[in-house]
Parts: C-alpha cells; structure tokens; sequence
C-alpha cells in the first residue's frame, strides 16, 4: 500500500517535470516508466560489498531515469553535474534540525494541553 502511494505521487510529478519530453504520452506509458523508475531507484539505494560509490549509482540512476523519460543526453549531462554538486549531507543536517525542533515544539504544546486537561 505504502508503494502504491509513492509510485502515484511520483506519477504526478513525473506527469509535471518530463511534460516537455513525453507531450503524447498516454497514461498507461507514464505507469510503465515509473515503474521502471522504481526498479532503478531501488537498485541505487539497495548496496552490496561490490557496489560502485554513491556518486557512480546517482549519476547512473539519474541518466537512466532521465532517459526513460526522453530526456536528451546534453540535457541529463547538465542535470547530473548540478545535482553531484549539492551538498545533500548539509540539507539532510539543516532538515533533520528542523524536524527536531518541530518535534519538540509539538511534544510541548501537547503535553501543555494534555496537563491542563488534567489540571
């Protein structure tokens, strides 16, 4: 069920971001291609002891995804190097403190709530 839900998320999405490179692309081909998309995705984060650097499985997993969906070779080259640049290490830290301090905050309030019922 929890798959089901992501793949019809990424379904949407995908219907947005590769509009341009599939314009005749009926609803059963954008099915199929995520689909294959996440047989890709998870052969990327599924690691063994003779698996190639995180680099290597990204940027491979990316040119394949963008290919599935026609997108030209020049453009994924472009794509890939951008996101190889981020810092993803320093977004998941700034995410994970923000989470944290969402947490704690709704922890707070609850407990506030759930002692002035009590009180």
């Amino acid at each position: 069920m929890t798959l089901e839900i992501i793949r019809k998320n990424d379904l949407e999405r995908s219907k947005k971001v590769y509009a341009d490179y599939c314009e005749n692309w009926t609803e059963y081909q954008y099915i199929e291609a995520e689909t294959l998309v996440s047989g890709v995705e998870y052969a990327t984060l599924m690691t063994t002891e003779n698996s190639a650097p995180l680099d290597v499985r990204i940027s491979g997993a990316l040119n394949q995804i963008m290919s599935i969906y026609g997108v030209p070779e020049e453009t994924r080259k472009t794509k890939i190097a951008r996101a190889l640049e981020m810092d993803y290490r320093a977004i998941g830290q700034r995410i994970l403190k923000e989470f944290i301090e969402y947490a704690e905050k709704v922890n707070d309030a609850a407990f506030e709530d759930v002692a002035a019922k009590k009180g």
